[in-house]
């Protein structure tokens, strides 16, 4: 099975396991496995309707299928931790990661809370991780230094992952800093397709994100849309900041 396509399971499985736990009315609404500069590898999920006390309530239940799913996609977990919306009620995200080094002095943090709105379920780091070739802190590193040669900018690519959404499109992304629209535009670009094709991403389309009132490139997107948004791409519903 195909990144993306275990990924879409994986999705539709724990937003069904978080709704049997607490009776319903959550979405995963996304779903990323992705590597960031500091060199950490985890599983993000991306829920909505998801309340902080419900996690506390259930935890016990709710780690294990996390745990199974991030292990199933080579993420051994360091720590599972939540982020919380700006009420502190709400949780934006949740947290399946292997630690880089920093990050497992910083995610240990004091009574599990390293920082305002983040808390720390679970902290077991491990010490046995050597990334290979198929590894995304690899993917990450050859990603930025081919956007580097491409534009000639000293480009910092944050964060590189593979993300499915509820609706059913999946996509390859690269969240960076040091790059303008200009530095990108009509540029070959065939690198990035092609290590989304070897990651089982076929795009359909692919764009930039500019930070917002600026010509500063945010990310980088290429996705295979679901039939739904493939039509409100062609007819403008949907209008990226960028097409490339």
């Amino acid at each position: 099975m195909k990144l993306p396509d275990t990924l879409l399971k994986n999705r539709l499985d724990i937003e069904k396991g978080i709704n049997s736990l607490i009776g319903g009315g959550v979405s995963v609404y996304q779903l990323m496995l992705s590597s960031t500069s500091c060199g950490c590898v985890g599983l993000t999920l991306f829920p909505v309707g998801l309340k902080r006390e419900d996690v506390e309530v259930f935890n016990d239940m709710l780690l294990p299928q996390l745990k199974e799913i991030s292990k199933g996609v080579g993420v051994f977990p360091g720590a599972i931790v939540i982020q919380t919306r700006a009420d502190d009620s709400e949780i934006a995200k949740v947290k399946i990661q292997r630690l880089c080094k920093s990050c497992k002095i910083d995610y240990k943090g004091a009574e599990g809370k390293p920082w305002p709105g983040v808390y720390t379920l679970q902290y077991n780091p491990t010490d046995d991780y050597q990334p290979n070739d198929n590894d995304f802190l690899v993917y990450r590193s050859e990603i930025e230094g081919k956007i580097r040669k491409m534009s000639g900018k000293l480009v910092n690519v944050e964060e590189l992952g593979v993300f499915v959404l509820s609706c059913g499109c999946s996509g390859f992304l690269a969240a960076l800093s040091g790059l303008k629209a200009g530095d990108i535009t009509g540029k070959d670009l065939s690198f990035f397709k092609k290590m989304s094709s070897d990651l089982g991403i076929e795009p359909k389309i692919m764009y930039a994100a500019l930070s917002y009132g600026t010509d500063c490139v945010s990310s980088i997107t290429s996705k295979n849309t679901c039939s739904i948004c493939k039509v409100k791409y062609e007819k403008g519903v949907i209008l990226p900041d960028l097409v490339l």
